[in-house]
């Protein structure tokens, strides 16, 4: 589903035609850029690189539109298979099905600036034979400078653009520096073509630049300096990327080519090697990660739908479950300056509302001042608000229930608009949420946290806190993940974005069946015992088809990025469900972990003696009030048997 972005009343979606690899080794496309530029520039945009070091990007548009009126589109893609850059992008595009996800009637666009005309920006302007405009009311708006060069620039765009455009009375030259709208400008930016534009958004205080193909590489952001090889006055395309950042200082970028559409403007500096023995942090298009950023947010929403607080973050956090694995998310984005807000109950509730979210970790304890409530209100949400269930699974279809109808500002409910990330334990979480959510991301998570005391979470992870595998439901990935992944990373996590996330968790949910085990017995559990549940898991997945990670595999993708270290000399004390016992809450997520196994083995016809048992022996426990990891085992044993 399209990515927006608000800016006062204004709403940008970001329209993604296609993405891939580049043609050419990115060292030849920026042949000056130097390892430290390289280092700093992965770290800004990690997901621009392959795993053999191939340049990947994206192919992006981006609406412009304000309410219900009209939309302005700037660049129109890659195209159909038949379109120009057909001979080195990875067409067919994708545009006709992202403008509709966005609820664009292609007829509804009146405006359509073209930055430059490099065939990977020009795709869908005008299609078919003989070639019509694609957007049939809209004027295309190109600079004279660009005009008078197109046919140097590509000998087939007098008669494949520019004619049928012309002949529709649709071709729009402007000349230099134009205004719109009120809100909208366009910049003219030469230099990696002779008439390349951008345009200036501006809102209420906030200014969003669309660079069209001044900047096509994050290294561009670590040093505007550096040449594109595929720019044909590199020392003109060099001052208009400065000028352009410098003078009319956005506060946010709309780039085209970098994995997260929506980037917040850095102070452009070179990369020098990072001194010896320094952490330099996670930067992702703003300060380090290790910045402390202890403020207190004082609503949700604003009434101007803007950022509370002033801050100008891509998008908004509402972490529903603010326990273990919320509450650290919550507290670490915050002290990366997202914008979130905790969603809890309780005692929890009062406690953060009365002193805050204390984050207990190895290397220290944050107190964060976060605004804290206990459901959605009558206030719309922006429409960049990210939606993030990280209850346990057995509290899962009352926290949709809860938000799926909650107005967003500018229409619709927060089930229809807004992406919902399931960072939860199990499987059957993501498939409960698209029956109401229509934008579902799981993410796989590897997170060693505890949380017993109201207002407390200790976090073990160590040197990263976490490891969060985000993807799309029912499977791909998109540029919400990217986006996501990106302030997930700026907030010291690990946070890879994977197609196949699903079988990441179904990995996963193979490691937490042992979490019933460990409630029921603490750690003394005999290895005969976990070898069963875990086997039984095995192979009910095998029985139903249903792929999913390895031990070794795991172990590989964590190496030592994600361990377990004391905090105040205490190692962690029991996973979620021990944690569920623990506390007394009166309920876990034993049938949603060990009962997805007895679940697929009676659909499939395979034994699941020992998960139904574990299954049981829980809910006992909760019932009967039986301590944490005090169960009997003989009891288990013949309950088993």
């Amino acid at each position: 589903m399209p990515l927006n972005r608000t800016l006062g009343s204004i709403t940008v979606t970001a329209l993604t035609d296609g993405e891939g690899a580049f043609f050419q080794p990115r060292a030849e496309a920026f042949p000056q850029a130097t390892a430290a530029h390289w280092a700093e520039a992965d770290r800004r945009d990690p997901g621009s690189v392959t795993a053999d070091g191939q340049w990947w990007l994206p192919f992006r548009s981006f609406a412009i539109r304000s309410g219900d009126g009209p939309v302005t589109l700037v660049d129109a893609g890659i195209g159909p298979a038949d379109a120009p850059a057909a001979s080195w992008a990875p067409v067919p595009g994708r545009m006709p099905a992202e403008l509709a996800a966005a609820g664009i009637d292609p007829a509804n666009v009146d405006m359509v600036v073209l930055t430059h005309l490099h065939s990977d920006h020009i795709g869908w302007a005008v299609t078919g034979t003989p070639g019509r405009p694609y957007f049939p009311n809209a004027s295309y708006l190109v600079q004279r400078a660009e005009l008078d060069a197109a046919e140097t620039l590509n000998p087939g765009l007098p008669a494949g653009l520019i004619a049928p455009l012309r002949a529709a009375g649709q071709l729009r030259v402007v000349d230099g520096e134009t205004t719109l709208t009120p809100a909208v400008r366009l910049l003219p930016t030469p230099g990696h073509t002779p008439g390349h534009q951008s345009v200036l958004l501006t809102s209420a205080d906030e200014r969003m630049l669309f660079t069209g193909d001044l900047l096509v590489h994050a290294v561009q952001l670590v040093d505007p300096d550096l040449a594109y090889a595929h720019e044909v006055d590199p020392d003109l395309a060099r001052t208009s990327r400065r000028a352009a950042l410098r003078a009319h200082s956005p506060t946010v970028l709309a780039t085209p080519h970098l994995n997260t559409p929506f980037t917040p403007t850095p102070t452009p500096t070179p990369a020098p090697p990072p001194p010896s023995g320094v952490d330099q942090g996670v930067v992702v298009g703003r300060e380090s990660r290790n910045t402390p950023a202890a403020r207190h947010h004082n609503s949700m929403i604003d009434g101007g739908g803007r950022a509370a607080g002033g801050q100008n973050e891509p998008m908004r956090y509402v972490i529903i479950g603010a326990g273990a694995v919320g509450g650290t998310i919550g507290v670490l984005l915050d002290q990366a300056e997202r914008h979130v807000t905790l969603v809890a109950r309780g005692a929890h509730l009062d406690a953060i509302r009365a002193r805050g979210l204390t984050l207990r970790r190895p290397d220290g304890e944050i107190t964060a001042r976060l605004t804290a409530v206990d459901g959605p209100d009558d206030r719309p949400l922006p429409a960049d608000t990210v939606l993030v269930l990280t209850v346990k699974s057995q509290d899962t279809a009352g926290a949709l229930a809860a938000w799926v109808d909650a107005p967003v500002a500018g229409g619709g409910t927060a089930g229809e608009r807004l992406p919902l990330v399931t960072a939860q334990n199990g499987v059957a979480n993501e498939r409960a949420a698209l029956r109401l959510f229509a934008d579902v991301h799981p993410v796989c998570v590897w997170l060693p946290a505890t949380h017993l005391d109201p207002g407390v979470v200790v976090s073990n992870g160590h040197p990263h806190p976490g490891m969060l595998h985000i993807g799309r439901y029912p499977g791909g990935a998109d540029d919400t993940d990217r986006a996501i992944a990106a302030d997930l990373d700026a907030a010291g996590f690990v946070a890879p974005v994977r197609a196949d996330v699903l079988r990441w968790k179904y990995g996963k949910l193979l490691s937490n069946l042992g979490n019933g085990l460990q409630a029921l017995l603490g750690q003394g559990i005999p290895d005969a015992l976990a070898e069963r549940v875990r086997a039984e898991g095995v192979a009910a997945l095998a029985a139903a088809g249903i792929a999913h990670t390895s031990p070794e595999e795991e172990k590989a993708e964590r190496g030592d990025l994600v361990g377990q270290r004391p905090v105040d000399g205490e190692a962690r004390s029991g996973g979620s469900t021990w944690q569920s016992l623990a506390r007394g809450t009166g309920s876990t997520e034993v049938d949603h972990l060990n009962g997805e196994v007895a679940l697929l083995g009676r659909l499939h016809g395979v034994a699941t003696p020992v998960n139904v048992a574990v299954q049981r022996a829980v809910r006992r426990a909760v019932r009967e009030r039986i301590a944490a990891g005090a169960f009997p085992l003989v009891e288990l044993e013949k309950m088993i048997a």
